[in-house]
């Protein structure tokens, strides 16, 4: 090997370390988001003022109620806790600019499932569950009847199964 190209070797190393500094730099100045600020919630409520669920799957119900601090209805009133905190850790991952039209492709015309919740100091959306998308990662929902279409967390169908493995009330 020649001394230039030795030296044509060194310098294209120094002009890429200098680059991978510059970039390393750069990461470093950038500010960092906080995990509230990554995530926005789908859902914003008290759980202390929700006083009913009531969800919906395939001409089957279950119904929750609040009187007080304990929760009555479903085969095991313990599940409406745990069912609040799933819904209030949804996030809005996506919004999708959907036509009415394609609301069949998202499993959203019918919906899947649907999902309404009462509270005391105001009104919630009804959310109308559609199908997982294409990765399984994620689960299409339109909040209210003419709302916006979002993809959420997969886990809100593994919520709603639970609270459908044992029989559920049929809907009228």
């Amino acid at each position: 090997m020649s001394h230039r190209t030795t030296i044509g070797l060194g310098l294209a190393l120094a002009v890429a370390l200098f680059f991978a500094w510059r970039d390393v730099q750069r990461a470093r100045e950038r500010p960092v988001l906080s995990p509230a600020e990554q995530v926005k919630p789908l859902l914003k409520f008290e759980p202390a003022q929700l006083e009913e669920i009531v969800v919906q799957r395939g001409g089957r119900e279950v119904r929750f109620a609040r009187s007080g601090e304990a929760w009555s209805g479903g085969t095991d009133p313990g599940q409406a806790s745990g069912f609040v905190e799933a819904l209030l850790g949804l996030a809005e991952i996506m919004v999708l600019d959907v036509d009415s039209g394609e609301l069949a492709d998202l499993g959203l015309a019918p919906p899947r499932a649907s999902i309404r919740l009462r509270a005391k100091d105001r009104p919630l959306p009804e959310l109308f569950v559609g199908s997982r998308n294409p990765a399984a990662t994620g689960l299409y929902l339109q909040v209210g009847k003419d709302g916006r279409v979002v993809l959420t967390g997969a886990l809100l169908e593994w919520e709603i199964d639970k609270l459908f493995r044992e029989e559920a009330t049929p809907v009228p």
